[in-house]
């Protein structure tokens, strides 16, 4: 049990090299100066739910002889803390993997967030509020452009038709009604787009990970 690099870590789990890469990316697996702790609680809590048990290079253990005399009753088998320890590092139950998956939760959360605000201050991610809002303004610029031509050109139709004031009421009411349609279309057709592209996000940031 020790510090690792990928490849010693990669024979150790079976990992590819693209899974081993997408688990330290998504803070399953902590890396610090290019070596795996195998003692770290996140990465001895992914080795315990991949199966993985490390063995302990084995150390001769001296036993202190007793008196003739003494009874079996008495006897103390030798144990140092190098067995304590190992023992406890391979059975991770109650109170202690309690600790330890609060601990993972918590660093995973701090990981999560510290790469959304690098994302952010890249530009490489924008909030799917602030998008849907973009849109529904651009779309009501649009509207806005559109209403003002029309009025322009039923009104020049009605004085080229010479239609009466009730005519041209009515017309340019229909064309605001299916300028209003047209506006809720292209609002809804703009949150299923978002709505989509938030879905294949989510699913491709999980991409080459097998729980």
């Amino acid at each position: 049990m020790g510090r690792h690099t990928r490849a010693e870590f990669q024979k150790i789990t079976g990992l590819s090299r693209g899974n081993l890469f997408n688990y330290i990316k998504r803070g399953k697996i902590i890396e610090e100066n290019g070596l795996i702790d195998d003692k770290n609680p996140v990465n001895l809590f992914f080795l315990e739910r991949k199966g993985v048990v490390l063995e302990e290079i084995p150390q001769e253990k001296t036993t202190t002889p007793r008196p003739k005399n003494q009874s079996d009753e008495s006897k103390v088998e030798p144990y140092d803390d190098d067995d304590v320890d190992s023992q406890g590092d391979q059975t991770l139950t109650g109170l202690n993997k309690t600790r330890i998956k609060v601990d993972i939760a918590k660093k995973r959360k701090e990981t999560e967030l510290l790469k959304l605000r690098e994302q952010k201050i890249k530009g490489e991610i924008v909030p799917v509020a602030d998008v849907s809002v973009l849109f529904s303004n651009h779309t009501q610029s649009i509207f806005s452009a559109l209403k003002d031509w029309g009025d322009e050109l039923i009104i020049e139709i009605a004085e080229e038709a010479r239609l009466s004031g009730e005519q041209l009421a009515r017309r340019r009411k229909r064309m605001i009604e299916r300028l209003n349609n047209a506006v809720d279309r292209a609002n809804l057709m703009t949150k299923k787009s978002m709505g989509i592209i938030t879905d294949n996000f989510s699913i491709s940031k999980g991409v080459g990970e097998h729980e």
